[in-house]
């Protein structure tokens, strides 16, 4: 689902307050678009959820005065979007917020709805599509540590691929390329300082 974009609307004031709009409207821009990211594929997340749980956005910030979600015409800061109904993918949640000089802008939000089970708050990972003949993508969920490893082993147990991230959250979201790996049927750990997942990842 994608929400399509509303051009910013500057309405006629005196001219030190359209400066001063304009400049509290830059803020609020950097602030409602300032939701941390983690690793991304094709488009910034803003937030990982998995299926069949709820999620609230906030995009509350000062000098604000009036908010319209456009996916739901709401006017509250905060809404709740639900994931009941939703088929993992990346949906994008577009609100109009204006401020006391009739300036408005807006913020695009990303969440990535999961496959991973919504029955646990311990760490998942979800490793797609499997098997794959290139790019893997992988979910993490519940992060214990923004530290973690990423490492791919054969079958013999020889490590194939290596490689550190860092997420800023208790999420992450990313690509690997396997399109040089011979095929097979390989091993992807994902670990950090308190936490192992073990993906069997068949590699056509």
């Amino acid at each position: 689902m994608t929400i399509g974009k509303h051009n910013n609307r500057l309405f006629t004031v005196p001219t030190m307050k359209k400066l001063t709009a304009i400049f509290t409207l830059i803020m609020l821009m950097l602030t409602l678009a300032g939701f941390a990211g983690s690793n991304s594929i094709n488009t910034e997340v803003d937030y990982v959820v998995c299926a069949g749980k709820s999620l609230q956005l906030d995009a509350t910030a000062a000098g604000v005065e009036t908010y319209l979600w456009l996916h739901s015409n709401e006017t509250s800061p905060v809404v709740t979007i639900h994931t009941e109904n939703l088929t993992p993918g990346i949906y994008s949640y577009t609100v109009i917020a204006g401020n006391a000089y009739g300036c408005e802008t807006e913020a695009t939000i990303h969440v990535k709805v999961t496959a991973i089970e919504a029955n646990t708050d311990e760490f998942s990972a979800l490793v797609y599509p499997n098997p794959t003949s290139g790019n893997l993508y992988y979910d993490l969920i519940s992060l214990p540590d923004p530290m973690y490893s990423i490492s791919l082993y054969n079958t013999s147990g020889t490590l194939v691929l290596n490689r550190n991230a860092h997420s800023t959250h208790d999420f992450a979201t990313g690509s690997i390329d396997l399109s040089s790996v011979n095929p097979g049927i390989y091993f992807i750990h994902f670990s950090g300082t308190d936490f192992r997942s073990v993906q069997k990842v068949i590699l056509q």
